[in-house]
């Protein structure tokens, strides 16, 4: 499999597979999959905390009434959405893209 495909997959099912590329043979000497597959798993955990905290705002809105304040809520969700497609062609086209904090970790923990 080459590398521009794995880095793809990390993104796929995460942290699963990102964490299998991590330890498998030869993909865990490849720096390119490295980078994805800790970007992935940094990706993942951030996303898990941003839906924790529009959880509990949601519940904090709908207790004030303002329903229309968590419709707001789903623009963020989309926009969870459409940075995970960018991160899978990115991955795909073979480059290396760095999202703004997770990425300069993914960067320094693939070289280590």
């Amino acid at each position: 499999m080459s590398d521009n495909i794995a880095g793809l997959l990390s993104y796929i099912a995460t942290p699963i597979i990102a964490i299998v590329f991590l330890v498998v043979e030869p993909f865990k000497k490849s720096q390119f999959v490295r980078f994805h597959s800790f970007q992935s798993i940094g990706y993942c955990v951030a996303c898990i905390i941003v839906g924790i905290v529009l959880s509990i705002l949601s519940v904090v809105f709908a207790a004030m009434h303002l329903f229309f304040v968590i419709y707001l809520f789903y623009l963020v969700y989309l926009a969870i959405f459409a940075v995970w497609v960018f991160l899978l062609y990115k991955a795909f086209k073979n480059e290396q893209y760095k999202l703004p904090v997770i990425g300069d970790w993914a960067e320094k923990m693939a070289r280590g």
